[in-house]
Order: structure tokens, then C-alpha cells, then sequence
């Protein structure tokens, strides 16, 4: 049997390579096209955890398309290790007068255990006494995050590149960290309990703090790990006084001896902004929905978002502070109504906008044909899920002449049509614009298929999640049967062949190759590249995580 093109995890990689997912080079600093990432989630009685695995395709050498290809992939399940260990601290505080603590004290707060860019995880709460465990799937490249209750107090720290392939005590002492402190006002004045968060940016990121407050006079403390910068955020929420509070975020550089940092909000009077939605007879509907996000603010720094729902009048109330708002009202899933986008000045005081009256539904339909456009695909399920809304979805299946229509609110939507298992097309998604033709063409896929396994024999029922290592867009999932196996045809983006090419996913913008229907990557977040660099993976003929 030949086995898939293997990935293994490199620690002893020159510093010129860059990291991809899980770890993966491909020695000019990218990632190869056709890569996956691939999670398996083994049924809850199995005794194993969700794990992920790094797939690369072979690209056979006669193959004039050079496109990705794949036979059988092994995803062989690591076992379950216990990480425990007893925490204490140094509790410190800026302003005490009993000068630097003596002795380390039980530690409260919580313990956060991940490997970046995969669906390994584990939090849990330390005791009185500082004691946590946790379990997690046997492997390296983990990262832990003590995250303190007290930020006053105890810096938030943070572990990087742990190994754990059997039980492992991780007993530690947390430094005392260097003191940050200042005062957050509003013209002036001190803000009561402004809620705020601090994060390191430099020498290396580290998660955020727990929220902590300011005292009633608008003073704060916290401790940081070390010397370097941080973002001290005030975030969106309503003052001690009941004032409504912008998120804003500020640098500051810490020293050994710690850093200060004041902010001033600015002006933060009242501003109320009140509304009716109706439907297209002017009947009032219950629930929809209203966001109100900050396009301006009249004399405060930051931004506001406030979302509300209508009562059973139809009617909003929001509360904001005065400047220029977009105001998005989306009606509930069951309404026949679409959804609608104003900009609303919201001054001081109060401000009614009227009667908002939303549109009714439109139809979205076409035909779906199979690859290449070679007669209509029946039995296929068509899925329009909303664009920049909250996603509501609606689903229907194409008949015997590959046709379908659906009743939906007039918005943009992304068609995600999935065809019977038993077909050689792949999933295939298309947007669709407002007013747009509905009809597809399915992309005609490659098959993937594999075991999963463990040492203890076939993994029945794991669910597996297959991602495009480049977009991390979903290409298809699939339940393993009773003996461990898994088909699934996916549709990856194609490996553009233009002759000035020098390889990778065709993103929408290069003219020189021709790009033969996979999916668009123009508009997508770059691929996670984290700092996994565990040890070589021994298994020979297994992917690599």
C-alpha cells in the first residue's frame, strides 16, 4: 500500500525557515499548496482527546496540472497524559508598604494548556492550596498560561515549547513581576471600576489578563511579567457610575522598576437612541436584533458597539455616548423580513430615529451541475448561509433537474452545496451577491481517505475535520465506521501552473496561470503560524501533528 507524503515536525530547522502550521516548512517559507490540517475527534468513550495532524500531498511528477493528490493517510492517536503540579506566587502590590514579599504564597487563578493551531487544549482552576490538573493528548509544542485572579498582585506568566509524553509534575514559584499603575478619567475625573485587561505585546506575546477594575477615584495596578511593552485596554462596559465606557487601547513600556500609564477617555455624556421596526405592512416585529457600532465619537477616544433587541412593540432603546453610529437591525430567523443598514447621528440627549420598515424576502435559485458541467447534480443539498450578519442559514435539496430555489432575506450569501456521499464531486461553495445567479458547477475534488487508529487498535466513530492548511477554510468532514476508516472528496485550491509562477495557491490576483475552480483565498486570513517546533515525529508511516 502506498502511503501519503509524510510531514515531520523539525526541531533542528535553519533560522531562515519560517513556520508554518504544525511546524511545517517547505524550505522557501511558505506552505505547500494542498497542505492540511486535520482534526480528529475520537468518540467520547474511547478515552482519547481531540487531536490534530498535519497532512502534505504528493504532486506526481507526470502530472501536466500538478495538482495536489493523496492515497491512505494514517492518523494514529497519542495517548492521554496528566499535568499536575502546585502553583505559588510572590504576591506583590505596587503601593504596599511591607516592601517586597518573603515568601511565595498558594497561587489563585486559573491554568490554560494549547498547542497552536490545533484543537489540543485544556483549562482548569487551581485550588486553595494552588493545586491544578489537567489532561491533554501526548505531544510537544504546547504552551501554558498562568492567568493570576489578582492582577494587582501576580503577573500573568506564561510557559512555552512544553513537551509532555507521560505524566509530568509541573510544580512552579511565580515571580514577583514589575508593577504597572495610573489613573483612568473622563475629563478629568477618575473612573469608578473601568474595567480593564493588560496584554504583553514585546519581547513575545502573552495572553491577556483577567479583567480587573479601577478603584473608586479612577486609580489601577497590576503586575507584569518583565521589562517590555504592553497594551493596557479599557474595554466596553459601563463605569462604577453607570457611565457608559468606549474600548480603547493604549501602549506603555515596562522597566525593571515597572512603568505608569494614565489614560483619559474624554468626554463621556449620555446619549440615548430609540427606534421601531416594523415589516413591509407595517406590523411591528418582536426581536430583531439592532447593533449600533461607533463610526465617530463626539469628544471621547476609543469605540462603542451596543446591541439591543426590540420589545414586543417593536420599539429600542440604546444607550451610547454622543457621535455617529451605523445602526445594522437584523430581524429574527423566522421572520419574513431582510435585514437593513443606516448611519444615525446619536447628539446629547435623547434621539428617536422613527419607524424603520424592513423589506420582505427574495428568492435565490439556480441549477447545480456536476464537474466540468457534464448534466445536472440531483440530491444535492444547498445551503445559503448569510454574509456579514449572524450567519442564519437556510437549506434545501436540488431535484431531479438539478434545481433549487429558496425564500431568504435580500442579503449577500455564500452557497455551500454538498453532494450525495456517493458522488465524485467535492463540497463546493460560491458567493452569491444580492440579486446574483444561484446556479453552480461542483468542483470536481480529490479523494481522501484513511484510518485512524491508536495502540490500542481502530478508532470507531471518530468525527474528522479536514482544513486547508493555507485559508483554513473547511473542505469536508467525515465519521470514521466501525474498522477506523474515512473517505471524504475534497476541494482544495489549486496549485496555479503559470510559467512566472513560482508556486502556491492562485489568490485571484495572478494572470499567468490558469486556475480551474478551487476555492478563492483573495480575501482570507493568513495561515496561523505558531512556534511549534516538537521534536521529529518517529512513525514513519503516519501524518505528522
Amino acid at each position: 500500500m502506498k502511503i501519503l507524503a509524510l510531514l515531520f515536525l523539525l526541531p533542528a530547522c535553519s533560522d531562515d525557515m519560517t513556520l508554518g502550521p504544525e511546524g511545517f516548512t517547505d524550505g522557501s517559507g511558505g506552505i505547500q499548496p494542498g497542505t492540511l490540517v486535520v482534526h480528529a475527534y475520537p468518540a467520547s468513550d474511547s478515552g482519547y482527546l481531540p487531536q490534530s495532524f498535519t497532512v502534505v500531498p504528493e504532486v506526481a511528477s507526470d502530472d501536466s496540472a500538478g495538482q495536489p493528490g493523496y492515497s491512505d493517510v494514517l492518523l494514529e492517536l497519542a495517548d492521554t497524559v496528566t499535568v499536575s503540579g502546585t502553583l505559588s506566587a510572590l504576591i506583590s502590590h505596587p503601593w504596599s508598604a511591607a516592601g517586597a514579599p518573603t515568601s511565595a504564597e498558594p497561587f489563585a487563578g486559573s491554568v490554560q494548556a494549547s498547542r497552536p493551531g490545533t484543537v489540543q487544549s485544556a483549562a482548569v482552576e487551581a485550588d486553595e492550596t494552588g493545586f491544578f490538573s489537567f489532561q491533554v493528548a501526548a505531544d510537544s509544542g504546547y504552551e501554558l498560561v498562568f492567568l493570576p485572579a489578582d492582577v494587582a498582585s501576580v503577573p500573568v506568566t506564561a510557559l512555552g515549547e512544553q513537551s509532555f509524553f507521560q505524566d509530568r509534575d509541573l510544580t512552579q514559584e511565580l515571580a514577583e513581576g514589575a508593577p504597572i499603575f495610573g489613573r483612568i478619567t473622563a475629563g478629568g475625573e477618575g473612573i469608578a471600576k473601568a474595567p480593564l485587561v493588560l496584554t504583553r505585546l514585546e519581547p513575545s506575546p502573552v495572553a491577556a489578563s483577567q479583567v480587573f477594575y479601577s478603584d473608586s477615584s479612577g486609580w489601577y495596578s497590576a503586575r507584569a511579567p518583565g521589562p517590555g511593552t504592553y497594551a493596557l485596554a479599557v474595554q466596553q462596559g459601563l463605569s462604577g457610575a453607570g457611565e457608559v465606557l468606549p474600548a480603547l487601547q493604549r501602549k506603555v513600556t515596562v522597566g525593571q522598576d515597572g512603568g505608569t500609564l494614565d489614560i483619559e477617555v474624554g468626554t463621556l455624556s449620555a446619549s440615548v437612541v430609540t427606534g421601531t421596526v416594523t415589516d413591509t405592512d407595517g406590523e411591528p416585529i418582536v426581536g430583531a436584533h439592532v447593533l449600533l457600532t461607533s463610526m465617530s465619537l463626539d469628544g471621547a477616544e476609543g469605540t462603542l458597539q451596543a446591541e439591543t433587541t426590540t420589545d414586543d412593540n417593536g420599539s429600542f432603546v440604546a444607550r451610547l455616548i454622543p457621535g455617529q453610529f451605523s445602526v445594522a437591525i437584523l430581524p429574527p430567523y423566522e421572520a419574513p423580513s431582510s435585514p437593513t443598514v443606516m448611519s444615525v447621528t446619536a447628539p446629547l440627549g435623547s434621539t428617536d430615529i422613527g419607524i424603520v420598515r424592513l423589506g420582505g424576502l427574495t428568492t435565490v435559485s439556480g441549477v447545480v451541475t456536476l464537474p466540468g458541467g457534464d448534466g445536472v447534480a440531483a440530491g444535492v443539498s444547498v445551503t445559503a448561509t448569510q454574509v456579514g450578519w449572524s450567519e442564519y442559514a437556510w437549506s434545501t435539496t436540488t431535484g431531479e433537474g438539478g434545481s433549487y430555489e429558496l425564500h431568504i432575506p435580500a442579503t449577500d450569501v455564500e452557497l455551500l452545496c454538498t453532494p450525495p456521499a456517493s458522488s465524485a464531486a467535492a463540497t463546493t461553495r460560491v458567493d452569491v451577491p444580492l440579486g446574483g445567479d444561484g446556479s453552480v458547477v461542483l468542483a470536481e475534488g480529490t479523494p481522501l481517505q484513511g484510518v485512524v487508529q491508536s495502540v490500542a487498535g481502530v478508532s470507531s466513530y471518530t468525527l474528522v475535520e479536514v482544513h486547508d492548511a493555507l485559508t483554513d477554510l473547511v473542505l469536508g468532514t467525515a465519521l470514521t465506521n466501525a474498522d477506523g476508516v474515512f473517505h471524504m472528496v475534497i476541494d482544495m485550491p489549486l496549485v496555479d501552473t503559470g510559467d512566472d509562477d513560482t508556486g502556491g495557491t492562485d489568490s485571484g490576483g495572478d494572470t499567468g496561470g490558469t486556475d480551474t475552480g478551487g476555492a478563492d483565498t483573495a480575501d482570507t486570513a493568513p495561515a496561523d503560524t505558531g512556534s511549534d517546533t516538537g521534536g521529529t515525529d518517529t512513525a514513519g508511516d503516519t501524518a505528522a501533528r
